[in-house]
C-alpha cells in the first residue's frame, strides 16, 4: 500500500478544497475522507488510506490530520506509526474509535474494509472497495474498467477479505502498558519475561504460563528456556494481522518515560561511555559497544547498558552489538529510539542460531555474593536477578528481596504437578481437608504447625521448636545455612 497520496491520472483534475470547512462537514464516509488526501505531502511514512480508514482527514497543513468526530488533531507522523492507535492514545472517548451506534460506516478494526488494496489502486468507491481512476489500459470495450470488482479481483488489483473477522480480538488490551500490567501474578518459573511477552501482543490469562494474543485470540503455555515470544507467535499463528505489521491499533509504551530516566545517568553520554574502554582489549569494537549504550565495567569483557541496565559479556568477533542488545533487552528504551521498533522486532523474530547464543549476565553487585554464600546456585541467583532487569529495569535493593524471590522461583521449579480438575472434583470435602492439616503440620513432631522455611533448599517442614535441633533439612539432607520464620494465613 503506497503512502502517497492519490495521484491525479493526466486529463483528470480535482477541485480545490477548503479543508477545515471540509472536515468539520465529513460525513462518516471513509470515501469522502480519502478524497481530502488530494494535496498530502507525498513522503509521509503513513498510508493515506490507512488515516481516512482511522477517521481522519486532511487539514491542509503540512501531515496534520482531523478526526471527523471528535475534531482532535495529530501531526508529524512517523514510521511505524499506527493511526488508530495514535488516535485512540490522544482521544479514548471518541465515538468513532469506540464505534458508538451510528458513528460511521466504517469503524477502526480491519474487518471494515472487505478488500485489501494494491498498491496501484488509489480511490475509495462503493462498498468500501479501492478502485483505480482510470480505465484499465489495454482492455477492450467501454464498459471494462477499474471500477468494475470482478475485474478488479480476477487482476488481483484487490484482494478479497471479507471473510475474514473482527480484529483486533480483545481491543482493551492494544496498550502494550495494559498488557504488561495483567502480568503481575506471572510464575517465577516462566522462562519469558512479561516485557518481551506484551511487546509481542501477548496479556496474560492469569492460568499457569498461558498468554493470548490481543489481536488474533490465539494462546501459548508451556514456554520452555530459549524460547522467544515473537519468534513463538510467528510460528505457531503466522497469519496474526498483528505479526504481519497490519495497523490493528497497537498502542507501544511511551519511549520517552524511561530514555529520560537511564539506570546508568552518568554513562548517558557517549564520551563517558567509551572511555571506559581504554584499556579493552578484546575483539569487539568498542566504539560500536558505546554507541549501543553500553560501557565496561572493568571486570573482563562484561559492559552494561546505561539506559536499561542489561548486561552482556562473552562477546565474539562476529557479534552484531545492537542486535545482541535487541535480542536481550528488546523493552530498553535508548534501543527503540535509536534503531525503532521495526528493528527490535525483525530481531526478535528471526530465528536464533548456534552462534547467536550469548546468554547475558546480570549487573554485578554484593547481593550475588550475598546470595551465593548463603547456598544458593550461581545459575539460579543470576536467572532471577537478570529476570528481575529485564522485567523492571532495576537491580534488587536488598539482599531479604533478592533471597524472597529466589525461595519463591525455587519452590515453583521443584513444585509438585498441580493434579487435574477432574480428579479434585473427585475428593471430598473431608479428604481435602484432611490434605490441608497434613500440608500444615510439622514432620518432626507431627503436632504443630510447619512455621520455619529451610535456606537454600527452601523447604517449609517443621515447627519453630523443632527447627532449632537441626542443621540438615529432613526432606533433601541439604545443609541448613540460614532459618526464616514463615507466617502461614
Amino acid at each position: 500500500m503506497s503512502c502517497n497520496g492519490p495521484s491525479t491520472s493526466e486529463g483528470q483534475s480535482f477541485p480545490d478544497m477548503d479543508y477545515e470547512a471540509d472536515c468539520n462537514s465529513l460525513s462518516p464516509s471513509s470515501q469522502h475522507r480519502l478524497e481530502t488526501f488530494n494535496n498530502f505531502p507525498p513522503g509521509c511514512p503513513v498510508s493515506v488510506t490507512t488515516l481516512a480508514q482511522a477517521g481522519f482527514c486532511y487539514t491542509g497543513v503540512k501531515d496534520r490530520v482531523t478526526c471527523f468526530s471528535c475534531k482532535e488533531s495529530i501531526e508529524n507522523w512517523e514510521s511505524g506509526d499506527s493511526p488508530i492507535g495514535r488516535h485512540r492514545q490522544l482521544s479514548p472517548s471518541c465515538s468513532f474509535i469506540n464505534g458508538s451506534p451510528g458513528i460511521g460506516e466504517n469503524r477502526p478494526s480491519i474487518a471494515a474494509c472487505p478488500f485489501r488494496v494494491a498498491a496501484n489502486a488509489d480511490l475509495l468507491g462503493a462498498n468500501n472497495v479501492l478502485y483505480a481512476r482510470n480505465e484499465v489500459p489495454g482492455v477492450e470495450g467501454p464498459n471494462v474498467t477499474a471500477s468494475d470488482p470482478n475485474y478488479l479481483l480476477r487482476t488481483k488489483q484487490v484482494v478479497d477479505m471479507s471473510h475474514m473477522k473482527t480484529y483486533p480480538k480483545n481491543p482493551a488490551m492494544c496498550s502494550e502498558e495494559a498488557r504488561l500490567g495483567t502480568y503481575q501474578n506471572w510464575p517465577g518459573y516462566a522462562p519469558v519475561t512479561p516485557s518481551e511477552l506484551s511487546n509481542a501482543g501477548f496479556y496474560y490469562t492469569g492460568t499457569g504460563d498461558r498468554v493470548e494474543c490481543f489481536c488474533c485470540g490465539e494462546k501459548l503455555t508451556s514456554w520452555e528456556p530459549g524460547d522467544r515470544a515473537w519468534l513463538e507467535h510467528k510460528k505457531h499463528f503466522p497469519y496474526c494481522l498483528f505479526i504481519l505489521g497490519h495497523d490493528v491499533g497497537n498502542v507501544p509504551l511511551e519511549a520517552e518515560s524511561t530514555v529520560s530516566s537511564p539506570k546508568h545517568p552518568d554513562r548517558a553520554r557517549y564520551e563517558e561511555r567509551i572511555q571506559t574502554f581504554t584499556r579493552w582489549p578484546y575483539l569487539v569494537n568498542p566504539d560500536e559497544l558505546a554507541r549501543a549504550g553500553f560501557f565496561s565495567t572493568g571486570n573482563n569483557d562484561n559492559t552494561i547498558c546505561f539506559s536499561c541496565g542489561g548486561g552482556l559479556k562473552d562477546w565474539r568477533r562476529e557479534d552484531d552489538v545492537w542486535e545482541q542488545h535487541a535480542k536481550w533487552f528488546p523493552g530498553c528504551k535508548y534501543l527503540v529510539k535509536m534503531r525503532g521498533q521495526n528493528f527490535v522486532n525483525h530481531v526478535q523474530l528471526r530465528p536464533s542460531t548456534v552462534q547467536d547464543q550469548q546468554m547475558p549476565q546480570a549487573e554485578e553487585n554484593p547481593l550475588l555474593k550475598g546470595a551465593l554464600q548463603m547456598g544458593f546456585s550461581m545459575d539460579l541467583v543470576e536467572k532471577v536477578i537478570n529476570r528481575k532487569l529485564q522485567v523492571t529495569g532495576e537491580n534488587y535493593p536488598t539482599l531479604n528481596a533478592l533471597v524472597s524471590d529466589l525461595l519463591k522461583t525455587q519452590g515453583e521449579m521443584h513444585q509438585e504437578p498441580v493434579q487435574e480438575e477432574s480428579e479434585e472434583k473427585d475428593l471430598s470435602v473431608e479428604e481435602k481437608l484432611k490434605r490441608l492439616r497434613e500440608e500444615k503440620i510439622c514432620k518432626i513432631c507431627m503436632d504443630k504447625n510447619v512455621s520455619i522455611v529451610f535456606i537454600p533448599c527452601g523447604h517449609l517442614v517443621a515447627c519453630k521448636e523443632c527447627a532449632e535441633v537441626l542443621n540438615k533439612c529432613p526432606i533433601c539432607c541439604a545443609f541448613v545455612v540460614q532459618k526464616v520464620r514463615a507466617y502461614l494465613s
